[in-house]
């Protein structure tokens, strides 16, 4: 007699065990989908900014651009280094003092001196792009 019991009994089991398992994966399934087997890994990626020299006739549209695109070089601030993103050299003008423009949308001007070239580099402790010379 239990011999034909212990086939049901069995599967009835294993049917329970596989359930709650399956119950403790759906349950945690933020914490399983975020571990990571092979490196590299999303958030231990650095960002890789190369920097590019340009040579542009300037003016506050320009300046705005280059912020705008500054910060999308770095994914937006998910970047977890300071990067230089750009080398502007100021074209058809013998010097350009960047402050002179008045504030810009995306990025703070660190330079109030006339230049012929700045720098739009990005600080990823503030999250901020800045303009220096």
């Amino acid at each position: 007699m239990s011999m034909i019991l212990e086939y049901p009994v069995n599967i009835f089991i294993l049917t329970v065990v596989v359930i709650v398992v399956i119950g403790i994966m759906f349950h945690f399934r933020d914490q399983i989908m975020n571990i990571c087997l092979f490196p590299p890994c999303e958030e231990d990626t650095k960002c890789d900014v190369k920097t590019a020299v340009v040579t542009e006739t300037v003016n506050k549209d320009v300046l705005e651009n280059y912020c705008k695109m500054c910060l999308a070089k770095n994914r937006n601030g998910d970047c977890k280094q300071d990067a230089l993103c750009y080398v502007v050299n100021v074209k058809n003008v013998p010097s350009f003092n960047p402050s002179s423009v008045g504030p810009l949308n995306n990025c703070s001007i660190d330079c109030s001196k006339n230049v012929t070239s700045f720098f739009v580099q990005y600080n990823f402790l503030d999250k901020n792009i800045t303009i220096e010379c």
